[in-house]
């Protein structure tokens, strides 16, 4: 019976991806329509307009993405600061919080606790980011497979951060029952102590912010954090993390899903996958530079 509840939840979560494909796709459509770019483009920006989304692209940008906080500003360094702040104070509250959720588990395998657990696995990200990529070949449509490629590449970015600081902070779980102030730094291969952050929050946010963008209705929006939230909850409830964990875990991939969806939305980023590509999304291949002659030889083979 749960595995069935669980299946259909996974239907409806791609049912979702489709919808907002849909959006998204309108949206386009009718942005280009009613828009026009105020600043000249400059002769990167046009090149780029015209090249595949390619690994030399992708790599382009994981670089930007590791150089990021040397370009940060006062406002991002505030942000920083107002975000390690708030968890640190939350800290305080994770022992009362811990023995006000812990006790007659009765719901620990229920299936909104448990569905919230599987949204934050990290091959949830990579089903729904599949899907979307499925979608695009087979419908031909270039928003789904820049979801696609925006999904996966958030997910990879924010469990990166996430993973190398569970591993410098060596946070006991909860479950360990030494209290939230235990570390063990550089806990490499010890899970019970790579409890800072959530690695589950960080995936479903990362999933959740990027679909939520591509969402052009305030109800889509909505239900696209409603499985993130059930993730956040199931990992306090099944008492894997404590909630400081949580919330900077939500917040990693929550501004990582944002960076990657506005730097795709600059000309000098811009996510070409117009052309004849080869699954996964983030390589598109343009068959005419392997195959220049493949219309000739078509032609001879036909005669």
């Amino acid at each position: 019976m749960l595995n069935r509840l669980l299946f259909t939840f996974l239907l409806i979560l791609t049912f979702q991806s489709s919808i907002i494909a849909q959006e998204a796709k309108h949206d386009t459509i009718a942005g280009t329509k009613g828009k026009l770019d105020v600043a000249p483009e400059t002769r990167k920006e046009k090149q780029q307009e015209k090249k595949l989304y390619s690994i030399s692209q992708f790599t382009r940008e994981s670089v930007l993405f590791v150089k990021q906080p040397l370009r940060w500003k006062g406002k991002d360094w505030l942000t920083v600061g107002g975000l390690a702040t708030g968890t640190a104070l939350l800290t305080l509250a994770d022992q009362p919080l811990r023995d006000a959720t812990q006790g007659d588990q009765n719901y620990y395998y229920s299936v909104p606790v448990v569905a919230g657990r599987v949204y934050g696995e990290w091959y949830s990200i990579v089903a729904v980011a599949g899907s979307f990529g499925a979608y695009g070949m087979i419908a031909r449509d270039t928003s789904a497979k820049k979801i696609a490629i925006e999904l996966f590449q958030a997910g990879l970015y924010a469990e990166v951060v996430t993973g190398i600081l569970k591993t410098v902070v060596g946070r006991a779980r909860p479950y360990m029952n030494e209290g939230p102030s235990s570390f063990h730094p550089f806990s490499v291969l010890n899970e019970d102590y790579n409890s800072f952050p959530s690695g589950h929050s960080t995936s479903a946010f990362a999933l959740s912010t990027v679909l939520s963008r591509h969402a052009h209705s305030t109800a889509l929006k909505i239900i696209a954090y409603t499985p993130a939230a059930l993730t956040l909850f199931s990992r306090i409830y099944q008492d894997k993390h404590w909630v400081s964990d949580e919330l900077l875990g939500a917040a990693i991939g929550y501004f990582v899903g944002n960076w990657v969806v506005d730097l795709h939305e600059s000309k000098r980023h811009k996510i070409n996958v117009e052309v004849t590509s080869i699954y996964p999304p983030a390589v598109s291949i343009d068959l005419d530079s392997f195959f220049p002659n493949r219309n000739t030889i078509i032609a001879s083979v036909s005669k």
